[in-house]
């Protein structure tokens, strides 16, 4: 799944999520341009996640947020595992 998700240049944002801005209001023009990418990124990611998974999986994800929640679930789910 990190094949997939880096060859869509979205791992990024699954490995290390991004913070949320306190105030957008406050951005300038620029800040808000980035940030809009960044959210298309990170729902990307989610997107991708999703498709991945099987229908067990997925309830098992289906209230994470971001991508870093479900990959930390997948991870968890999977850990020992080989």
């Amino acid at each position: 799944m990190e094949v997939i998700l880096g060859s869509q240049d979205v791992w990024d944002i699954v490995d290390k999520g991004y913070t949320k801005p306190s105030n957008e209001e406050t951005l300038s023009q620029n800040e808000k341009d980035v940030l809009i990418k960044i959210r298309k990124k990170d729902q990307q990611a989610l997107t991708l996640i999703h498709q991945c998974l099987d229908d067990g999986m997925f309830e098992k994800m289906a209230d994470a947020t971001t991508p870093k929640e479900a990959w930390d679930i997948l991870q968890n789910s999977f850990q020992g595992v080989d």
